[in-house]
């Protein structure tokens, strides 16, 4: 028998497949998070709440790489524009720029890809977002690894070696969505009532993985700026007290610090390592997350990859949604531990007075900047402060 709690996940993500599948009809599209696409809007009920939902300094950019088209959606309508042609698939791009931003190369000069990037996917809508402060994205899977708070919109000239251009992340706060009925639901949430966070990670674990020696400094500096959160970690940290705790309720912020296995497409085989024992195996899964239930507003998986986003589930980003939270800060690329933790204390210090995706960009802005009274600028290279993207509720 299917439990109640399951047959709603089931029912919730067929009901977005439906939708898309009326709309588009003889269109072979499978939606969520596939390319959406925007020239045949997939839902116009679902865009038009979209629309009621937005306020004067949100857009929503929706993205189909597949046909080079971008749905853009204010609070004063809608407007399809045509992405310009590419010598190469943007696959291809997408992929060379993730590459040099994993390998921090200082030696290489990021910003010509980041720039091209841009122009591709933002200045054609530069018109359409004028006046706005803030950015939702819903990439679709092609665009799904790419970061674009570190898109470049003007390049530093004057410095081959550790420029500092200006980011997309200069001028707009930017949040994402798995899909269109999930940028829905988000813009439709308030701001969480609960009280305390659940700071964990750092378990030991099996298979030859090695604890993270950064990770108790991260794991502090969080646990200082969330208001009555309670800290576990090495073997505590299991996954028995992930649900239990959950479970009890009373908790507004989940932080897990962590190793993780991410597998495109596969929920069972995805999963970010905690401790085993009390009936728990230690592997908290894609799959175990979309058949939960919980009431938290930030989730943040400080382990790497956990934001890439896939069909069905959507990934960690998309069942962590699925099951209740109200926002996914993880990252889109492998992270540095050790610019991670002060990243950290940065964005949670920031939430005191900004939403998410604000104290996300000023955390981002902070990262770059600590090292300049050094007269150093490697952390200018977005590697370092660009992988956690914000998906669902901005507030």
């Amino acid at each position: 028998m299917i439990s109640t709690k399951r047959k709603t996940v089931l029912i919730r993500t067929f009901v977005m497949i439906c939708v898309s599948a009326i709309a588009l009809a003889s269109m072979a599209v499978v939606a969520f998070p596939q390319d959406e696409t925007p020239e045949e809007p997939s839902a116009p009920s679902t865009i038009d709440i979209i629309t009621g939902l937005l306020d004067d300094d949100t857009a929503a950019l929706v993205y189909n790489a597949d046909t080079m088209k971008v749905l853009v959606i204010t609070s004063g309508g809608t407007v399809t524009r045509t992405l310009p042609e590419t010598d190469e698939p943007l696959e291809i791009r997408i992929k060379a720029f993730v590459e040099s931003m994993e390998a921090l190369d200082p030696l290489i000069n990021f910003q010509d890809e980041a720039y091209a990037l841009y122009q591709i996917l933002i200045e054609p809508v530069e018109n359409d977002i004028a006046g706005v402060s803030r950015l939702a994205i819903v990439p679709g899977f092609t665009l799904r690894k790419l970061s674009f708070a570190a898109l470049v919109s003007d390049r530093d000239e004057t410095n081959d070696f550790m420029p500092r251009p200006r980011f997309l992340m200069d001028d707009y706060a930017v949040f994402y969505a798995p899909a269109m009925s999930l940028l829905a639901d988000s813009l439709a949430l308030g701001t969480s009532t609960n009280l305390g966070g659940l700071v964990l990670g750092n378990s030991p674990y099996p298979g030859g993985f090695s604890y993270l020696k950064v990770a108790p400094l991260e794991m502090k500096a969080v646990t200082a700026e969330i208001p009555g959160a309670v800290m576990y970690e090495k073997e505590s940290a299991t996954e028995a007290l992930f649900w239990d705790e959950l479970g009890k309720g009373g908790i507004s912020v989940v932080h897990i610090t962590s190793h993780s296995v991410v597998k495109t497409g596969n929920d069972t085989s995805s999963r970010i390592l905690l401790a085993g024992g009390d009936g728990q195996d230690g592997n908290l899964t894609v799959d175990e997350v979309l058949y939960s239930d919980m009431d938290v507003n930030l989730v943040t998986l400080s382990a790497d990859r956990t934001a890439l986003i896939w069909s069905g589930s959507g990934g960690f980003p998309g069942a962590f949604l699925l099951a209740g939270a109200d926002s996914v800060l993880a990252p889109v690329w492998t992270i540095d531990r050790g610019v991670t933790a002060v990243f950290m204390e940065f964005f949670y210090g920031n939430l005191t007075d900004h939403d998410k995706a604000e104290a996300l960009r000023l955390a981002q802005q902070m990262v770059i900047d600590s090292e300049v009274e050094k007269g150093y600028r490697r952390l200018a290279h977005p590697g370092y402060w660009a992988p956690f993207v914000l998906y669902g509720s901005y507030k």
